[in-house]
Parts: C-alpha cells; structure tokens; sequence
C-alpha cells in the first residue's frame, strides 16, 4: 500500500512489509505519481525494491531540492534559503515531480513564460527568479545531477527600469522635521543611513566597540557578502551617540528592530506628504550624491558592491544638475538636515562645514567621550 505523511511535508511512501519489502520514501506529493511508482515497485523482487527505489528517487528532481537546500542552509544566511526555497517550489509546482534529466532549455522558457502570463509576475521578479534557479542549477552541474544548466542562457525579461528613487533635499528636511517631532530616538538611526550608505541590517548589528569615537571610524562587522568593510560617522552623530551611551545608558547605539525602522520611516514619509519612498532608497540618495564626488569603483568598494555595474545600474540616479549644481554634495544636504536638529540638540556640535565625507580628517578626542 501507499500512505501519505503529513508530517514529512505531504510525502506518498510505501509500504511493502507485508512482502518483506520494507517501507520506502516515494519522494513525491503527488499521488498519480506515486502510484505509477507502487506499480513499478510490486513488480519486483523483494531483492531489487530498494536498490529500484534508489536509483528513481536520486534522478527525482524533489531530490535534488531536499539536497541543495540542505547544503544551502549550511553556508548561507537564512533570508537567502528562504528565497531559494520559494523558487524552488515554484519550478517544483509547475514541474510535476518529474526527472530533473528531463528539464531542458524549452521547459526554461516555458516556466518563465507562465510565470509572467498565468501568475502576473512583473519582470525584475521573474528576473531575480531567473537569477537564482541559474546559481542553483550550476551547483546541480558541479554535483553531476543535471549535464547541463537549462538556466544558463536564458535571457532576462525585458522591462524599463526606472531611475533610482533618490529622496530629494526638500523631502529629506520634511522627513527629519516630522521624525525630531513624532520619533526622536530614531533620529540617529536615519541619519547614519542616510550619511553612511549602509544597509539597515548592517546598522542593526552596529555595537558600542565598533565605533572609534575619536576618528569616527566605523568596523561594520557582518556586511552582506562577509565582506569586511569600514564607514565614518560625523562629528554631529558622533556627539548624540555620545549622550547615549554615557547619559541614557543604552546598551546598544541602533536599537529597535530593523523591521520597525522600515515601519516608522513609511509612517514619518507619510505625515510629512511624501510618498512612493523605502528605507532603502536613503542608500541610494547617499549613492546618488556620492557618486559625482568619488570614483565608481572607490564608491563600489565602499557600499560593498562586488562590481561598479552593481552600483551604477540600480542606486545611481542620473541627476547631475541637482548633484553638481554649485558643488553641493551629501555635505551640503546633511549639514543642512543637521542644523536643522540642531535647534534642539545639546551639545553644541563642531564641525568644520565638512561633515560625512569617506575619509574625514582625524578628530580631535573632546572632554566626555569614551576612549
């Protein structure tokens, strides 16, 4: 007989004891399929089930997705092997539980093509679905599952791809004016975004010994990637995080939890009139000044892109005239939101006019800050 488990995510197994066949994994949900297998395996002698049962499942494309997701868990982070996961399942629903032997370039292009037309995907997400089954079937050819990558050439869906949201300057003194009102704990944590270019997750992560008061040299200890990369605060955060750490007792600079910084910032947009604007896009607003500032591969190599291409082709916006016009830059804009907090902010912060640059000059260690 075959039996369903749901405790093992819906899979057929079977059972063929009262044979002296033993009980074995169909590796299938379906239950047409796991039929067709029962048959297969009645047929036999007792001898050759398992090895049958062996030889079937290992060219079974559920097989290859239990393997690869095992591996995955072991070496990526958990965000990355949920997403795998989902585009897995997608091919795995469209596919049938059929052999992964079988899937070729033309199954490729139809899965895309029903992705776009049956689920009313748009393209950059049928494009990152593309992207990602690629990688997993080119680790499917290391392990000699497959013989070739029937992602390998398939070419991405065309889309126009929009500029870059930047927040303007006039949007961004908005923003800061409604969040010192409504959320004046958070105040930091925007503006280390906004004059750092750094992801939230890598801010979050941000502790008291990763901060060098005296340079405002910033080690970001786990960036996307693994990849070891260093930023600078500002004398003026530098100040507010000092009366945080000695007055307020903090335990840690950036508190809260990334997903309510993402939350409270759509709210603040929001009451200040502004709207289509992420988090994210404070990173491409940095992105965007700073790049007629700085070279594209300094830059890259800063935001801990692995290539200039990265950099230019999803965060720069192409504003020249609002990012050159009378040398204005990130100094400008951040100097401007800064005074701005300023009129309620103690202590007096001192800066030079030069404020949020890659490579600010040493900073003379003043009476209060921790050594």
């Amino acid at each position: 007989r075959i039996y369903r488990r749901a405790d093992r995510g819906g899979v057929y197994y079977y059972d063929g004891r009262y044979e002296g066949k033993g009980v074995i994994s169909l590796q299938t949900t379906q239950r047409s399929e796991a039929v067709r297998l029962k048959a297969k395996l009645d047929a036999l002698p007792a001898n050759e089930v398992n090895t049958h049962a062996t030889a079937e499942n290992e060219g079974r494309f559920q097989t290859f997705v239990t393997t690869y997701l095992n591996w995955s868990r072991a070496i990526k982070a958990p965000t990355t092997v949920a997403y795998e996961r989902w585009c897995l399942g997608q091919l795995s629903a469209w596919w049938q539980e059929k052999l992964i032997r079988d899937l070729t370039q033309q199954s490729a292009d139809s899965f895309v093509a029903s992705l776009v037309n049956e689920r009313r995907m748009r393209p950059p997400s049928v494009n990152a679905v593309v992207r990602t089954l690629r990688s997993i079937f080119n680790k499917g050819v290391e392990w000699e599952v497959v013989s070739f990558n029937p992602w390998s050439k398939k070419q991405y869906v065309p889309w126009d791809e929009p500029l870059p949201n930047a927040v303007t300057e006039e949007e961004l003194g908005a923003f800061f004016k409604t969040v010192s009102e409504k959320n004046p704990n958070l105040v930091d944590h925007f503006l280390a975004l906004l004059g750092t270019g750094m992801r939230r997750s890598e801010l979050h992560r941000i502790r008291w010994e990763d901060i060098d008061f005296g340079t405002g040299r910033v080690s970001i200890p786990k960036s996307k990637g693994r990849k070891a990369r260093v930023v600078f605060f500002d004398t003026f955060l530098l100040d507010r995080l000092v009366l945080k750490r000695t007055q307020e007792k903090r335990p840690a600079p950036f508190e809260f939890t990334p997903d309510w910084w993402t939350h409270a910032f759509k709210d603040r947009m929001r009451d200040a009139g502004i709207e289509n604007h992420k988090l994210h896009d404070l990173r491409k607003t940095f992105t965007s000044i700073m790049s007629s500032q700085i070279g594209a591969l300094q830059l890259a190599r800063y935001l801990g892109h692995s290539s200039p291409d990265t950099t230019f082709a999803f965060y720069t916006a192409q504003e020249a005239e609002r990012v050159s016009k009378e040398g204005t830059a990130l100094n400008k804009v951040v100097t401007s939101i800064e005074s701005q907090l300023h009129k309620t902010t103690e202590p007096t912060p001192t800066t030079d006019g030069k404020v949020l640059t890659l490579y600010p000059a040493k900073r003379k260690k003043q009476s209060g800050h921790p050594k």
